[in-house]
């Protein structure tokens, strides 16, 4: 799996390289859009982990029946809010149909652009501490405000909505996904508990069907001292099939897996997964996705397939056409570069004049030469490289530079001369 430890690797340089606040991606749940595969909260690594594990990885958007070609269904929802019921029962049907299916589901009950601000503020600049420190505490403040909407108690048969107590990092890890893995080490957080329902609640277990006659089987993998963090949900209704509740991201998603442990764990829920299928990642905002009784023409043209949709192809193709042709107008130069020494007007007198040294503008006489010559300043460039020397803030590393130029670089009057006449 060298392929995905690199990936969340740089990913986590990146992050924690210092960049400006307004490079920072925070886009949340999503894995291959232009949008958000860099982001913190981004699912890019994990899809990466799944396919080295043998899966081969998709997106989708909707509940559709394209989802029936899936063996494992992955869903980040953007939205603090549970599956409605209509979402539930679909998703119930889907586990029905076939057996060795599995089902993710993971809370949105962690945003890991709070833990990277937490993170990078003790190496951020001077000039950058105050947006930093504003931007962390935005990002906290509209956090616990989605959280405080949430209506805890509320039972929505895969799980019961609580206040995870006391709020924060996990420092005590049980169950069977514990084993080998250092909660020190691992940051793992909870808020809001995605709880075991009660025996009560557990017998209202409603499915397509109506009110289930076989109750579900409720197994925690993985808690801590809030509650469960991995639970796995089973019933005689789904056959071998499966519902892995996940509390939240804060070990899957794309900052938090550059921790050791945080992938430790990813390893096990891929591995939970049976053998290696089609798995699909679930994106959806607020709301969650739309259900659909069929697909459109079968799917959305995606890649080069949009070209064969009328009318969109021969759009796409026209814009591509002109995308390229922008392109070489404005990148490529031909021919050797001239420098523009007129404007459009300008006196066939007057070019000469120009070309010959000299610009005469009413009573002045303007040097062109002394012109181009000030533009281009020798000075000035000692002073730019001097000041990027002075920005590294190693004295012998600078003094080196200046010492490889005056000995590899620089010549003196006359040493070629000298060499060529040798």
């Amino acid at each position: 799996m060298n392929r995905w430890m690199s990936i969340s690797l740089v990913a986590t340089l990146i992050a924690l390289a210092g960049c400006a606040p307004e490079e920072l991606d925070t886009t949340y749940g999503l894995r291959h859009s232009l949008k958000g595969r860099e982001s913190v909260n981004g699912t890019a690594v994990l899809g990466e982990m799944f396919q080295a594990a043998g899966f081969r990885v998709n997106g989708w958007r909707r509940l559709s029946p394209k989802l029936e070609d899936y063996d494992v269904i992955v869903w980040f929802p953007d939205d603090y809010e549970p599956p409605t019921k209509p979402q539930r029962e679909f998703l119930d049907e889907w586990l029905r149909n076939e057996p060795n299916r599995t089902l993710i589901y993971v809370g949105r009950d962690y945003d890991a652009a709070v833990t990277y601000w937490r993170k990078v503020m003790p190496s951020v600049p001077p000039e950058q501490a105050m947006e930093a420190a504003r931007r962390l505490a935005t990002l906290t403040s509209a956090d616990a405000a989605a959280r405080a909407a949430i209506e805890m108690d509320h039972h929505v048969d895969w799980f019961t909505l609580k206040d995870a107590k006391p709020h924060g990092r996990v420092t005590k890890l049980s169950g069977d996904w514990s084993q080998d893995i250092d909660a020190a080490k691992a940051e793992l957080y909870s808020y809001t508990n995605l709880a075991i329902p009660s025996e009560d609640d557990q017998g209202t277990w409603i499915g397509p069907r109506g009110v289930s006659t076989n109750e579900p089987k409720f197994v925690p993998l993985l808690e801590g001292e809030q509650g469960p963090l991995v639970t796995r949900v089973t019933t005689a209704d789904w056959d071998s099939s499966q519902l892995l509740v996940v509390a939240n991201g804060s070990f899957l998603l794309n900052l938090p897996l550059a921790n050791r442990e945080h992938r430790g764990l990813a390893v096990r829920l891929i591995e939970a997964c049976g053998d290696p299928g089609k798995a699909v990642f679930l994106e959806s905002g607020s709301g969650g996705p739309p259900i659909l009784a069929e697909d459109p023409d079968g799917a959305y043209p995606t890649g080069l397939e949009v070209f064969t949709v009328w009318p969109l192809g021969i759009i796409v193709l026209h814009l591509a056409a002109l995308g390229i042709l922008c392109c070489f107008v404005a990148f490529p130069i031909f021919g050797r570069p001239r420098e523009v020494i007129l404007h459009s007007g300008a006196s066939s007198d007057r070019a000469a004049t120009y070309q010959s040294g000299f610009y005469t503008s009413g009573s002045s006489t303007v040097d062109v030469a002394a012109r181009r010559v000030e533009r281009a300043h020798f000075g000035k460039h000692i002073e730019a490289l001097g000041e990027m020397l002075e920005m590294t803030q190693d004295r012998g590393y600078a003094v080196e530079r200046v010492k490889y130029y005056h000995e590899h670089v620089r010549r003196e009057s006359g040493v070629s001369h000298q060499k060529k006449d040798s």
